[in-house]
C-alpha cells in the first residue's frame, strides 16, 4: 500500500499545498483499474485517478481521468482525452469523497470504458 498526502508546500514554493503521483514503468492496455482514496475539501484543490499515455511521435496524449474538485466532493468529473478530444460528465456521488475512504475504478476495454 502507498499513501499519497496533501501537505504545505516546501519553503519559498510558489504552491502552499504539494502531493505526489505514482507512475508505472511498464505500460498497461485495457483492463480494470481502481484506487482506494479520501479527497480533502478545499476550493482549488483537484483530486484524480487517471491512466495517460504520452505524446509518441505526432500523437497528442491519451488520458481516462476520475477527478474530484475539493470546492463540491460530492461531485466527480469522469473524462476521456483521445485525439486530442475531452469527452466528460458529471456524476453526483451518493456520499461526500471527503468524508472517508471510497474505491474507484475503471474498466477499459477496446471500444468503451465502464466507471
Amino acid at each position: 500500500m502507498v499513501a499519497l498526502k496533501l501537505q504545505p508546500g516546501p519553503e519559498g514554493s510558489a504552491h502552499r499545498l504539494a502531493s505526489g503521483e505514482l507512475q508505472s514503468h511498464e505500460r498497461h492496455r485495457y483492463g480494470y483499474f481502481e484506487v482506494r482514496m479520501k479527497v480533502p475539501r478545499g476550493a482549488g484543490l483537484v483530486t484524480g485517478f487517471f491512466s495517460n499515455v504520452g505524446r509518441e511521435g505526432g500523437t497528442r496524449p491519451h488520458e481516462i481521468d476520475i477527478e474530484i474538485l475539493g470546492r463540491n466532493t460530492r461531485v466527480a468529473e469522469l473524462t476521456i482525452h483521445e485525439n486530442g478530444k475531452a469527452t466528460s460528465k458529471k456524476v453526483t456521488l451518493p456520499f461526500d469523497a471527503a468524508d472517508g475512504f471510497h474505491v474507484y475504478g475503471f474498466d477499459w476495454q477496446p471500444g468503451h470504458v465502464r466507471w
